[in-house]
C-alpha cells in the first residue's frame, strides 16, 4: 500500500472518529474505484457505510471483503451486520466459523444463540446462551434471550426461573420484568403476571407494550374495566399504525344521524370476533363503513350493522368519527355480563350456502369440519399448532363424517381415507363461511375460522393448549363471546391428543339435527 493511500485512509479513520462518516465515505468510495480488490479498504466501505445508516448497501463490499480475506473480524462486521437486517440464514455460516476460530468469544456465543432462537431453533440456541450466561451473568440480554429460548420450547416453567434469575444477579430491567410477565401469563397465572408487568412499568411508565400485555391479563381474569381501557396502549406501540387526525376519534358522543368508520385494524380472528359491535353502532342511529383489507372486505359485508365496506384509498362520503374495532368494547362499557352475544352477527351468502350443499352432500351422521393449523403467536411459539397425527381418533370416528377445512395442509399431512378436503374449494372466506353454515358443526383449534363458526353462531369445540388466549378466559369449557362454542383444553402441556379425545367424547352428544342441513 503505498504512502498516499495510507495517508488517505488515516484521514478518512480521522474523520469517521470525530463525527463525520459522512465525508470519510467519500474518500473510501474513491479509493475502491482505484482499489477495488482490497479487502481492508471493502471492509472499511462496509463499515462507514453502516455509520452512514445505509446497513443495506454494507452488505456487498463487506461480502467482497470476507471473500478477498477471510480475516475474521471482516467477517464478524458482515455477520453482525447480516444479523441486524434480519438475515439470519446468512448470519448463521459466518457466526459458525467465528465461533470455531474463537470458542470462548461471549460476543459471538451471545449473536449465535440469538439468531438461532429468532430462527426459531430453540434447542440449538440454548448452550450457546446459557454458555454466554454462565460468562456474563449480569448481562441482562442473556438472561432474556435464554428465557425466549426456553419459553419456546415449552419449558416455560424454566423461562420464569431465568428470568427471575436474571433479575436477581442483573439487576431490575422493564425488558426482564415484561418477559417474565408474558411467561406467568402463559402458565395461566395472570395475577402473578400482572404484578410483574407493574413492576416493569415502574421502571419505565411509557412502556406499551408492557401495557398491553397487562391488558391482556386483566382480560383473563375478567376485570374488562381495566383491561380494555389499557388496551388503548396498542396504538403507541411503534408500528402498529395510527387512527390519524381526521376524522374526530369517536369517544361515545352521541351517533344518531352519524357517519363513523370503524378500522377493521388488526387480524381476521379480531375482525370476526369484534364486529359484532357494529350492531351496536348502528342500533345508537350511526352510519357503519367498515374500513379494510380487499380479504376482509366481503365478509364485513356479511356483518350486521355495517352499511359499507370500503378498502383503503377507496373516496368516501364526509365522516363524522373513527374509532379502532377493538376500542369498541372499552367505549361501550362491556363486562363479563354484558358482552354483545346475539349469534349469528355474520350471515353467509345464501347462493353460497345453496352450492356448499351440493359439494358437502348429504350422509349418515353429522358433517364435522377440521382444522388443525394456525399462524405462530406474536412470540413465535408453537402453540397454536395442533400436529395432524393427533387427530386420527378425530378423522377415524365412525359417528360422523369429516371435511378438512385446513387450506395449507401440508404435504406431510396425508387425509386418512374418508375424509374430505374442502381446501381447493376455499377461495376466500365467503367460502368459508358458506362452509361453515352447511357443515352440522366444526372443531378445531384457536383460529380464525373457530371465530367464523362462532359468529355465524355454527356449534363448534374449540381445542385449546394449557396457556389460552386471553379471550377464552380462565378454566371455561364455554365461552361468553360465542354461545354456541364448547372449549377442551389440553390436560397438560403439549398433550393435544389429549385434547383431542375430549372433542371426541363431545361429539358422542353432538345433535343430529342442523339448521346448516335444513334451511
Amino acid at each position: 500500500m503505498s504512502d498516499d493511500v495510507a495517508a488517505r485512509i488515516g484521514e478518512a479513520i480521522r474523520l469517521q472518529q470525530t463525527g463525520q462518516p459522512g465525508q470519510a465515505l467519500a474518500i473510501v468510495d474513491e479509493l475502491v474505484k482505484t482499489h477495488p480488490d482490497d479487502a481492508g479498504i471493502l471492509n472499511l466501505q462496509g463499515g462507514l457505510r453502516a455509520q452512514n445508516g445505509d446497513t443495506a448497501g454494507a452488505i456487498q463490499p463487506l461480502q467482497r471483503a470476507v471473500a478477498i480475506n477471510p480475516n475474521p473480524k471482516y467477517r464478524q462486521n458482515l455477520a453482525i451486520l447480516l444479523l441486524q437486517l434480519g438475515q439470519h440464514a446468512a448470519a448463521e455460516p459466518h457466526f459458525r466459523v467465528l465461533h470455531a476460530e474463537w470458542p470462548d468469544d461471549h460476543s459471538i456465543l451471545f449473536s449465535l444463540g440469538a439468531l438461532l432462537r429468532r430462527m426459531r431453533r430453540y434447542a440449538e440456541a440454548e448452550p450457546f446462551l446459557r454458555r454466554y450466561v454462565e460468562m456474563r451473568p449480569r448481562a441482562v440480554e442473556g438472561g432474556n434471550e435464554l428465557g425466549a429460548a426456553l419459553e419456546g420450547m415449552g419449558r416455560t416453567e424454566d423461562a420464569v426461573e431465568t428470568f427471575r434469575r436474571s433479575i436477581e444477579l442483573a439487576g431490575p430491567s422493564p425488558g426482564t420484568y415484561y418477559n417474565l410477565g408474558n411467561a406467568l401469563r402463559d402458565l395461566n397465572r395472570p395475577a402473578e403476571a400482572i404484578t410483574a408487568y407493574d413492576a416493569a412499568l415502574a421502571i419505565q411508565p411509557e412502556f406499551a407494550e408492557a401495557h398491553v400485555q397487562r391488558a391482556f391479563a386483566n382480560l383473563m381474569i375478567c376485570n374488562f374495566r381495566d383491561g380494555w381501557a389499557e388496551y388503548a396502549w396498542r396504538w403507541r406501540i411503534p408500528g402498529f399504525g395510527s387512527l390519524g387526525a381526521t376524522p374526530p376519534i369517536w369517544r361515545g358522543e352521541p351517533l344518531s344521524g352519524k357517519r363513523i368508520v370503524v378500522r377493521l385494524e388488526q387480524g381476521f380472528g379480531d375482525t370476526f370476533q369484534f364486529i359484532r359491535y357494529a350492531k351496536l353502532l348502528a342500533a345508537a342511529g350511526a352510519e357503519v363503513v367498515a374500513l379494510c383489507t380487499p380479504a376482509q372486505q366481503d365478509i364485513a359485508r356479511a356483518a350486521d350493522g355495517v352499511g359499507r365496506a370500503a378498502v383503503a384509498g377507496e373516496r368516501l362520503p364526509p365522516m363524522d368519527f373513527q374509532v379502532g374495532l377493538l376500542d369498541l368494547p372499552h367505549l361501550f362499557g362491556t363486562t363479563l355480563e354484558t358482552v354483545p352475544a346475539n349469534v349469528p352477527y355474520i350471515r353467509a351468502d345464501p347462493a353460497k350456502i345453496a352450492a356448499w350443499r351440493d359439494i358437502v352432500g348429504a350422509g349418515p351422521g353429522p358433517a364435522i369440519g377440521v382444522f388443525w393449523r394456525g399462524s405462530p403467536d406474536i412470540r413465535g411459539k408453537p402453540g397454536r399448532t395442533c400436529p395432524s397425527s393427533a387427530l386420527r381418533s378425530l378423522f377415524t370416528h365412525a359417528g360422523i363424517r369429516c371435511f378438512s377445512l385446513q387450506k395449507d395442509r401440508a404435504p406431510s399431512e396425508p387425509l386418512p381415507p374418508g375424509v374430505t378436503d374442502l381446501a381447493p374449494h376455499l377461495a376466500d372466506w365467503t367460502e368459508t363461511a358458506a362452509a361453515i353454515t352447511v357443515l352440522d358443526g366444526v372443531v378445531g383449534i384457536d383460529t380464525a375460522q373457530i371465530h367464523l363458526a362462532g359468529a355465524l353462531g355454527r356449534p363448534g369445540i374449540l381445542m385449546l393448549p394449557t396457556a389460552g388466549d386471553w379471550r377464552w378466559l380462565l378454566g371455561r369449557a364455554d365461552s361468553p363471546w360465542y354461545p354456541s362454542l364448547r372449549i377442551v383444553r389440553q390436560p397438560a402441556p403439549g398433550d393435544w391428543s389429549g385434547a383431542v379425545a375430549g372433542a371426541v367424547a363431545l361429539l358422542g352428544g353432538w345433535p343430529e339435527e342442523s339448521s346448516g342441513r335444513t334451511g
